[in-house]
């Protein structure tokens, strides 16, 4: 039939001129083109219907009421399911909503991660430091150097190496060590430049006079700083002037090894939880020793512990503090039950005198107390911080979608810089570890392409973070790239789910269907090969179910042989079965020779697998059609035939005034039964008909035979001997029946 000249010009118009629709109203404008389609699907004589149709195509068929899902007759369905006019169609934007889901989360979850990792590193740490024997093998190792550097605030981009050094091996008790000289030594110096300073800008009125001090003030003030760092940095190691170890010294003591630990912790820009374990046994051991309240409050560290838990603002006063924690509460009238509720629980937290004293015989915390305290502390110690993280949330998520290209997400644009913040962090990637040029070259690479740059460079950070976004190479948006588009998984979804389901109306096996839809729909958007499938059995056999197949007929490699497949190569693995199923797989996926996934090779509003199912009802119906015009009868069980396994309920057969002919032939029910109640026609036709025997490929054989000879006797036609033949076939193929036919007019 494909030789035909004339079906096979519509075919090629259809197939050249489908792929530049993008709308609807593009779409009915073009009169072939939905000619050929209405044709396709068996609905050519609705062709004047354009409104009707239009509300079919535009159907999300996710949505059970809308409106091809509240038709009874599955040829509007199956035709909104090969198209993509709806609400699934793939559009570029730079984020799904599924990527900045996932992106948020990872930005959430964050110092999560960075506590697991700061954990492993510190224990690498510690193991490797035991082994140092020279000042340089901290050097020589990033890791114990990072380490070096974040406890004590050193730049790595602008470190001197001699300094350093000479700190790490100076002694802090040796007057004459470096750190002292060139360091202690100037500190009292420089503290009464910092001091004289304060004085001088306290008289000054003109401003930039003021800003000058001010700028002089911070700079000694870092010398000061520094000074008191760098005497901590040599007090906390062990080595000898000339950088190596005395024998029997190791480069660190355990005692100082649990410090300096605590310090890289304390130094990372968020409290994580090791942190606020640290502050938990910080807050203990001051407390201990602590003989008023202004031991507590007039410790920084420790009002942020107490603050904290008792989710008090950070700003609140010292003098704030102190009231609260020396207040005698017992008065219900007192006005600290009018201020933040914080307070009422800070005073009942602690047992000072109204003078800040501690009561004789008490402590100013009882054991439950501090206790009780702790266990505040553990869940709140990072409320502000979440605040802080909603709120750089909601920033993002109102940048993200302003992004034009890659040119402007790299900008110094302050909402450009905002969002490639966020998604570095979310990464777990540095703010500065990445240059403008590196970022663009990972953003614009193919993560499919095992060659790609993203993927040379061997980090599943960058990769997560080329991922994320979706930009081409040229920096331009794009639509995101995955093994199945939204619509086709949809379609597959809904036709494993009615698979699954039509004869079963069991609770448990729609909850078990729709575990699977949902698996299934997971998987898919975390599929990048061939191969992940085909090792997935779960993903195989609900392809092959939802597709009317076993998993038996997808495996041993059949599969993944399909999915490679190229379907306009003729030879190509999937065109070698007759059976259009196997080609309807191979087009529903979006994977090249080798198994990755790439854009779909079908633009506009049809996938691969829409174009091969209309391509083959096309002709399907041509043969019909041509079948139809010497014996009608072929054509309705032609007809019958293919849609048979489509067919779940009675009421489905009677919608379709063909598909209601050919069962009232087939069960010798009287035509005028056609006018009665639809109710009692199901019913009458439930009593002669198992509508599995539907999903039966040999009683659908032998009904397609009882038919052919009634309608024959019916409509006065001789009793044809060939028929028999038919009988004991194995199946009914277009091709089979359209012969028949033609047999038949030369009889």
């Amino acid at each position: 039939m494909e030789a035909d000249p004339i079906i096979s010009r519509e075919m090629a118009y259809y197939k050249e001129n489908i792929t530049q629709i993008s709308t609807v109203d593009e779409f009915l404008d073009d009169d072939r083109l939905y000619n050929y389609a209405m044709k396709a699907f068996g609905l050519e004589e609705l062709t004047y219907a354009k409104g009707l149709m239009r509300k079919v195509l535009e159907s999300d068929l996710n949505d059970e009421n809308s409106f091809a899902n509240l038709l009874e007759d599955t040829r509007y369905k199956t035709m909104a399911a090969a198209f993509d006019f709806g609400n699934t169609v793939a559009t570029a934007e730079i984020q799904t909503d599924d990527q900045f889901e996932d992106t948020v989360d990872l930005y959430s979850t964050a110092i999560d991660r960075r506590n697991t990792t700061l954990v492993a590193e510190l224990d690498y740490y510690e193991a490797v430091i035991a082994t140092v024997t020279n000042v340089d093998d901290i050097f020589y190792n990033e890791t114990l150097r990072d380490q070096l550097f974040q406890a004590f605030e050193i730049d790595p981009e602008i470190f001197d190496y001699n300094t350093i050094r000479s700190v790490l091996t100076s002694d802090p008790d040796d007057p004459t060590s470096y750190v002292n000289v060139n360091f202690m030594d100037n500190v009292d110096t420089w503290q009464t430049q910092v001091n004289d300073l304060y004085a001088l800008r306290d008289d000054e009125e003109d401003e930039s006079e003021y800003n000058k001090l001010t700028s002089q003030i911070e700079q000694y003030q870092k010398f000061v700083d520094k000074a008191y760092i760098y005497q901590e940095m040599a007090g906390s190691f062990n080595f000898s002037a000339d950088g190596t170890l005395a024998e029997g010294v190791s480069a660190q003591t355990s005692e100082q090894v649990t410090t300096f630990k605590e310090k890289v912790i304390l130094a990372e820009p968020e409290l994580t939880r090791s942190a606020m374990l640290i502050n938990q046994d910080y807050y203990r051991e001051q407390l201990a020793a602590a003989t008023s309240v202004e031991d507590l409050v007039y410790n920084i560290r420790l009002s942020e512990i107490i603050l904290s838990s008792f989710g008090l603002p950070t700003t609140t006063s010292f003098s704030d503090m102190i009231w609260a924690m020396t207040e005698d509460i017992s008065d219900p009238n007192h006005e600290i039950y009018d201020r933040l509720s914080g307070f009422v629980d800070l005073a009942n937290a602690f047992n000072f005198n109204a003078d800040g004293s501690i009561p004789d015989g008490e402590e100013i915390q009882t054991a439950e107390q501090t206790d009780d305290m702790m266990i505040l502390y553990s869940t709140r110690y990072d409320d502000e911080e979440e605040e802080d993280r909603l709120e750089e949330t909601s920033r993002f998520s109102g940048y993200i979608d302003y992004t034009s290209d890659l040119d402007d997400l790299l900008s110094d644009l302050s909402a450009a810089q905002t969002v490639r913040n966020y998604l570095l962090r979310a990464n777990d990637i540095g703010e500065n570890e990445l240059s403008t040029f590196q970022l663009k070259k990972i953003l614009t690479s193919d993560t499919n392409d095992p060659d790609s740059y993203v993927n040379q460079l061997g980090d599943e950070r960058y990769r997560n973070l080329a991922k994320s976004l979706n930009f081409d190479s040229k920096g331009e948006i794009t639509s995101p790239s995955y093994a199945q588009e939204e619509n086709e998984i949809t379609r597959i979804a809904k036709a494993y789910y009615t698979q699954k389901t039509m004869f079963d109306s069991a609770s448990e096996t729609a909850e078990l269907a729709e575990e699977e839809v949902l698996y299934y729909r997971e998987r898919l958007g975390e599929i990048e090969t061939v191969d992940e499938i085909v090792a997935d059995p779960r993903l195989v056999e609900f392809i092959a179910i939802s597709e009317g197949l076993t998993y038996e007929d997808l495996a041993d490699g059949v599969l993944g042989l399909l999915l490679r497949s190229d379907l306009d190569d003729e030879t190509s693995y999937a065109n070698s079965f007759d059976d259009v199923r196997y080609q309807k797989i191979a087009g529903s996926f979006s994977f090249d020779a080798l198994g990755r996934i790439q854009q779909s090779s079908a633009t506009g509003v049809q996938s691969e697998r829409g174009l091969v199912e209309t391509e083959n009802l096309y002709v399907t119906q041509s043969i019909e059609e041509e079948a139809g015009e010497t014996e009608v009868g072929a054509r309705l069980a032609l007809y019958f035939a293919r849609m048979a396994p489509t067919i779940t309920s009675v009421y489905e057969l009677l919608a379709d005034e063909a598909l209601g002919q050919f069962t009232r032939t087939t069960l010798s029910l009287a035509e005028e039964t056609a006018s009665a109640d639809i109710d009692k026609q199901a019913q009458l036709i439930e009593s002669r008909l198992e509508i599995q025997d539907l999903q039966d490929a040999d009683k659908v054989n032998e009904m397609i035979s009882r038919f052919l000879v009634l309608y024959d006797l019916e409509n006065g036609v001789s009793f044809d001997p060939t028929v028999a033949a038919f009988s004991s076939a194995a199946s009914f193929s277009a091709d089979t029946l359209a012969a028949y036919a033609q047999i038949r007019t030369q009889l």
